[in-house]
């Protein structure tokens, strides 16, 4: 992503020095040129975003994977004492 956007960076400074030099047709082939430097720089930051989001949601299951023991510990718990305290109760009569 880094090379795409250097390239950019580039491009653009050679269009300014292209219009300062007063060479306008040469900065006009240089702009239709430009547009593929765009869209290597563009399919270049999607596939950084994809892998970004790609990483978050493996992050988001892996904190989920780690709560739910805990979560399922605590559920039986409370259903242990709230359900068969009782029904102890009631066989020891």
């Amino acid at each position: 992503m880094n090379a795409a956007k250097n390239k950019l960076e580039l491009e653009i400074d050679q269009i300014k020095e292209l219009i300062n030099l007063q060479k306008n047709e040469e900065a006009i082939t240089v702009l239709d040129n430009y547009k593929l430097t765009i869209e290597e720089y563009a399919d270049s930051y999607s596939k950084n975003q994809n892998i970004k989001k790609e990483s978050i949601k493996r992050n988001e299951r892996k904190e989920k994977k780690l709560k739910e023991p805990w979560v399922e510990w605590r559920l039986k718990e409370y259903f242990n004492t709230r359900w068969m305290t009782p029904l102890r109760s009631h066989t020891m009569c």
